[in-house]
């Protein structure tokens, strides 16, 4: 996602979620990006499913906000996987992010709910600070 798109303007045009929750999303993309190694790939090689990207934006999100970051998302009206994929699709929609053929909203509708997912990283994080 390039740093030259207007987020604010995006979110403020669309009404549904504040611009912080596009912010996240583009956050979630580049770490999950990252650490899979598809920052330095070209065209379908960067691709990204469903999970990875939701699990991109969790781990940015418990990483930022600890225990906080299920109140975050939801102040945000991020409640679900299904509303990443909205942003998701409207971020496509708008011309930011691409997909691929087999791309659907729906994708994001077979994961596991987001507070199961942060609760898994919120108790990995203190295995490991624990240590």
């Amino acid at each position: 996602m390039s740093d030259a798109v207007d987020l604010e303007r995006i979110a403020d045009d669309w009404g549904r979620h504040p611009v912080e929750a596009f912010v996240a999303v583009g956050e979630g993309l580049r770490h999950a990006s990252q650490q899979l190694g598809r920052d330095r790939a070209r065209g379908a090689d960067r691709h990204l499913t469903a999970a990875e990207l939701v699990q991109g934006v969790l781990d940015v999100m418990v990483e930022r906000c600890g225990m906080l970051a299920r109140s975050v998302l939801l102040s945000w009206g991020v409640g679900s996987a299904d509303d990443l994929g909205a942003i998701t699709f409207h971020l496509i929609a708008c011309g930011v992010l691409g997909k691929q053929e087999n791309d659907h909203p729906e994708d994001f509708s077979a994961l596991p709910p987001l507070s199961q997912m942060i609760r898994q990283r919120l108790r990995h994080q203190m295995q490991h600070k624990a240590v």
